[in-house]
Formats: structure tokens, sequence, C-alpha cells
């Protein structure tokens, strides 16, 4: 069983540390590297075949992209699954990701707005020109999309 991802990233930097141009603090990352192999109920001979067979059992454990594309479609099929289509195409793209602009438009459209969302409404094309929202403007905008939503049945 190759080692977990956290005793792989030890053993990283304590071979970092063996590069050191101070040989006490070389040697040092030595004696801690086989305190950890000890640990970890492996030797040196066992890091030599790690690293003899990086393109052979060891990456034959990590996810092609193909497999990473089938398990994506599975997802988002899922998704929309339990979505039952309640994610209007209007508002959201295929990935399920918001499209804010429409979403400040249709609210802004909307009769009942307080001053204070009207106000962040007619800013909201000036921010979307150039980059998504920040977590509070979208959280803010979607509390407002889901209240006009909500008015709206």
């Amino acid at each position: 069983m190759p080692p977990s991802c956290r005793l792989r990233r030890r053993f990283g930097q304590l071979l970092r540390l063996g590069d050191s141009p101070h040989w006490g603090e070389a040697s040092n990352a030595f004696q801690a590297l086989r305190r950890v192999l000890t640990e970890a109920g492996l030797s040196y001979a066992d890091v030599a075949v790690i690293v003899e067979s990086h393109q052979g059992p060891v990456e034959e454990l990590r996810y092609s992209d193909s497999d990473a594309k089938a398990i994506y479609e599975r997802g988002r099929e899922e998704g929309r699954k339990q979505a039952g289509g309640r994610l209007s195409p209007d508002f959201f793209d295929d990935d399920c990701n918001p499209r804010w602009l429409e979403m400040a438009n249709f609210c802004r459209a909307q009769p009942g707005l307080n001053p204070k969302e009207l106000d962040f409404l007619d800013d909201m094309p000036r921010h979307l020109r150039w980059r998504p929202p920040s977590a509070s403007q979208g959280g803010f905008l979607f509390s407002i999309f889901w209240k006009m939503r909500r008015s709206l049945r």
C-alpha cells in the first residue's frame, strides 16, 4: 500500500533538508527521515521502490483524464436530477454557475425593491463588467434574486 499524502509530503520535506549545504542540518534530516520511515513501517528500500516505480503501480492509482471526465459528467447529471428543473437556464449555465448579470437585470425589473437593493442593483452591471461579484455581493444578489422569484409565485 502506498504511503499517505501526509507521509509523502513529510518525506519530501526531509529529503529537501538533506540537500542542505550545512552538514549538521542534512545529517539531522536523514536521521529524522529514518525515524519517520521506521514509524511508518517502511525502509529506505521501500522509498527506492517508490522512486523507481514512479510511472508504475504508484501512478496507476491516480485517475486518468477520461476517468475524471466520466466522474464529472455523472456528477453533473446527478445534480441536474436532484435540482429537478428548479434552476432556470435563464439564470444558470450548463455547469450550474450563476449568470450574475441576468440575475441583476431580472431583479432590477421587479417591483417591491427597497432603496438599498435598488442602489446595489444599479451598480451591479458596472461591477460585473470585468469580474464576478465578491462573496458578499454574490450573497446579497442571491438573496434579492430568491426573494423576487418567490414573490412571482
